[in-house]
C-alpha cells in the first residue's frame, strides 16, 4: 500500500456517523494526518488530506499523497 511505504499507522472510520461528524471526531482526537474520501473525492478519484496543524490539501491524487505527507512531516 502507498501509505505503508512511509510507515504510517492506518485506521478507517467505518462508523455510521456523517462525514462531517467523522472529521470533527478525528480533529478532537488530534490525529496527525486525516485522509478524507467523501462523495466529491470519489467522483473525482482524488483525496483530501488534513493535518493536525490545520493545513489541508484538497483534490490530490493518491500518487501525490506520499509527497504531501513527507513535505508536511519533513520525512
Amino acid at each position: 500500500s502507498i501509505l505503508k511505504d512511509i510507515d504510517l499507522h492506518i485506521q478507517i472510520d467505518q462508523s455510521s456517523d456523517t462525514l462531517s461528524g467523522k472529521i470533527a471526531k478525528t480533529q478532537k482526537m488530534r490525529v496527525p494526518i486525516m485522509i478524507v474520501v467523501g462523495a466529491k473525492e470519489q467522483e473525482k478519484n482524488t483525496i483530501s488530506v488534513r493535518f493536525a496543524n490545520g493545513r489541508q490539501h484538497n483534490n490530490i491524487t493518491t500518487e501525490n499523497l506520499i509527497e504531501k505527507v513527507k513535505d508536511e512531516l519533513s520525512i
